[in-house]
């Protein structure tokens, strides 16, 4: 079973849910568990890590993954992505610069601006480590085509972010 797993490559931690989650519930720490996969398998949209204020936008069900796209945050702490933007959830593998919902940030990887003046719409919140509330993810809102190459650079790490005035 080992050497089956390890053939598929690195692994990622996920949010699982473990109970079903109608839409509009807030989505609390006894509604998921985390679970590994691996990476291969999980889509760029899935969530690694619980956000402040999580809330279902759409029925979740029993053993689906908690995505960017079935949850959002309350709109006291969310912003409303723009028409012609895309939500893109960042991890960066650096520790972030302080920045708030509604900030404008700059996203880099390889030393080239992917995305000038993102929109910070919500942050990730850390629920599993001894630092507990640290902010470890963005979902920031990019121009529409510049979403997949920003979400690619995310998916592999390589996103960095830099707030801009």
């Amino acid at each position: 079973m080992q050497s089956a797993t390890a053939s598929l490559g690195s692994t990622t931690t996920v949010l699982i849910a473990t109970s079903s989650i109608k839409s509009g519930d807030i989505i609390t720490d006894q509604l998921f568990s985390l679970r590994t996969l691996p990476r291969s398998a999980v889509a760029p949209t899935v969530l690694h890590v619980a956000q402040l204020g999580l809330v279902a936008q759409q029925s979740i069900s029993i053993g689906e993954l908690l995505t960017t796209t079935n949850t959002g945050t309350s709109a006291t702490q969310q912003l409303q992505l723009p028409t012609g933007f895309r939500s893109v959830a960042v991890m960066p593998p650096a520790a972030l610069p302080p920045m708030q919902v509604g900030d404008h940030v700059d996203i880099i990887a390889n030393g080239t601006v992917l995305a000038a003046d993102a929109l910070v719409l919500s942050l990730m919140q850390n629920t599993t480590s001894a630092v507990i509330g640290e902010i470890v993810g963005v979902i920031v809102a990019v121009p529409a085509e510049l979403s997949a190459a920003v979400a690619s650079a995310a998916a592999i790490g390589d996103a960095t972010l830099v707030v801009s005035s």
